[in-house]
């Protein structure tokens, strides 16, 4: 018995608080209480109630709905290319040609109950607009343009925003906001659920791939017939009639409910099906007691008028409260965050209107972030700090070389004309040559036996029928040019010259060519064998 519903009635369209109800599943508690005064209760006062009367049960400080009444909110349809909330309430204030109202453009339900922002909201319930599988929209139409039709509701809250926040401040939260109408089809919609319901897929029978559209209506004593359309709990669309005049009090009679009304209700329910391309099968009245044959004459009447739907009619001395102790109910079969609070089932910017939990949020993140500021300033302190310590000690380090430099070699402390003094490159290159200086010398190459190896190619060249043109050796290779008497000798030369004993020359290689005479000419050439690699090239001592 932890689930409590709290039924908020205002008046002056919507704009004042006139009292609360606390509805249990079997509490029923009123405040003020009938002759209590004339003066309307403070969001303040009426937390403290609420609070005082929470605190005296099993439930704690938690609320699981607050409910407001019927007053100050209507509903129509618009043209709109999204659901998005900030889109519709847009498009609903600008007066665009795609809203729809009875008479002129100054009736508007989003003009009379929703021009300021500040006290009203603006809540899309579905995209209505019919669209068959298989067919193409016709050319120019809304479906043609990606404008689907949207079933919105505009509602005053200004009383319900201040309420939240005082529960708020008196530490007593409040799960769900939501309208009567949202409790009307939670509360008598037949396919309400506490499971969500399951996506339309294939191998499910057709009974379960759409629910029926129910109808549900509720008098309400003071004087109004509440009505709304739903599908497995979440509301649709919806309106309201008034059956007596302004200030009509609960305890009086109501005017008897007959033909005329039931007309009003049908007209109303026509247009609205040609939106929704789409009519309820099944209707649920919840009638006053108080005039029992006209509620019998009523329901009649309704079930010829709307000959395709099952009525059921029954009467109760309090419908309101039915239909509140019922969502009670219900709502204690639902988990706590279980269901999701959308457009169809709550108002949702007053569902999650920030309380003291973001605030608390947003001051402690602010706090992380100035805590995280402070911190890297603190770092870059300390950087700077160290970084003017080593500018520091680099300054000393520098006046005490340049004063060395210029006690003791002044000629490189006097800048040259001309050029930019840097006394450290000066230094520098000081060092470089008296290192230079003392420096021992290095070994030259070792020469080559060029004599060695004259005199042994001397030996092979000197046989006769071979004539020696040309002798060419350096240090890198070996250069003959002989003229032989044919090939085959040319070819003799090559192997002597590579067999010649005590020569390191070689391999030999020739390039021989034809010339008058019957002669040949060959170049031999051969290279000097790489020496090994000395100390320093090896990266040792030699």
């Amino acid at each position: 018995m932890s689930v409590r519903v709290l039924y908020l009635q205002r008046a002056d369209r919507g704009a004042t608080l006139r009292a609360l109800r606390l509805v249990g599943l079997t509490t029923d508690q009123a405040w003020p209480a009938a002759g209590d005064g004339a003066h309307a209760p403070s969001p303040q006062s009426a937390a403290g109630w609420v609070r005082q009367q929470l605190a005296n049960t099993r439930a704690g400080a938690s609320l699981t709905l607050l409910c407001l009444d019927g007053e100050g909110a209507a509903c129509s349809w618009l043209s709109s290319p999204t659901a998005d909330p900030v889109v519709v309430a847009a498009l609903a204030r600008s007066g665009g040609p795609g809203l729809e109202a009875d008479g002129a453009r100054g009736l508007a339900a989003a003009d009379y109950y929703a021009g300021n922002p500040m006290e009203s909201s603006i809540e899309a319930m579905a995209d209505v607009m019919p669209r068959t599988k298989g067919r193409r929209p016709r050319a120019g139409s809304a479906a043609d343009a990606g404008i689907g039709r949207l079933a919105v509701m505009t509602a005053i809250d200004t009383p319900a925003r201040l309420l939240i926040d005082a529960l708020d401040e008196a530490s007593v939260p409040v799960e769900r906001v939501a309208s009567f109408w949202h409790a009307m089809a939670m509360a008598w919609d037949v396919g309400w659920s506490p499971a969500p319901a399951r996506e339309v897929g294939e191998g499910m029978i057709a009974g379960e791939q759409v629910a029926e559209l129910t109808a549900v209506v509720v008098v309400d004593p003071a004087g109004r017939l509440f009505w709304c359309w739903s599908r497995r709990g979440g509301l649709l669309c919806m309106g309201s009639m008034r059956l007596a005049p302004i200030g009509h009090e609960p305890d009086q009679p109501l005017p008897p409910l007959g033909k005329e009304h039931v007309a009003r209700l049908t007209a109303e329910w026509l247009s609205w099906s040609a939106q929704l391309s789409q009519a309820p099968r099944r209707v649920v009245c919840v009638l006053s007691d108080t005039d029992t044959a006209g509620a019998a004459e009523f329901g009649g009447e309704l079930a010829r008028a709307w000959p395709e739907a099952t009525v059921d009619a029954a009467t109760h001395a309090d419908p309101v409260g039915a239909t509140l102790r019922r969502v009670a109910e219900r709502l204690e079969q639902t988990p706590v965050g279980g269901e999701p609070a959308g457009a169809t089932g709550a108002l949702v910017g007053l569902t999650s209107r920030p309380g003291r939990a973001h605030r608390g949020l947003y001051v402690w993140s602010a706090a992380a972030v100035a805590g995280a500021a402070l911190l890297v300033g603190l770092a870059a302190w300390r950087t700077s700090r160290a970084a003017e310590a080593t500018r520091t000690a680099s300054n000393d380090l520098r006046a005490q070389w340049t004063a060395l430099l210029t006690e003791h070699a002044p000629d490189l402390a006097r800048p040259t004309p001309g050029m930019v003094f840097d006394p450290r490159d000066e230094l520098v290159r000081e060092i470089d040559r008296l290192e230079r200086l003392v420096r021992p010398a290095q070994g030259g190459e070792p020469a080559r036996p060029i004599l060695d190896e004259l005199e042994a190619i001397s030996l092979v060249v000197g046989n006769s029928g071979y004539s020696v043109e040309e002798i060419d050796i350096d240090n890198v290779r070996a250069t003959l040019t002989i003229i032989a008497k044919n090939i085959q000798d040319a070819v003799d030369m090559q192997e002597a010259l590579s067999a010649v004993s005590g020569s390191v020359l070689g391999p030999w290689t020739s390039d021989s060519r034809s010339i008058p005479q019957d002669q040949v000419r060959t170049i031999y050439s051969a290279r000097w064998p790489v020496r090994p690699a000395t100390g320093d090239e090896r990266g040792g001592t030699p």
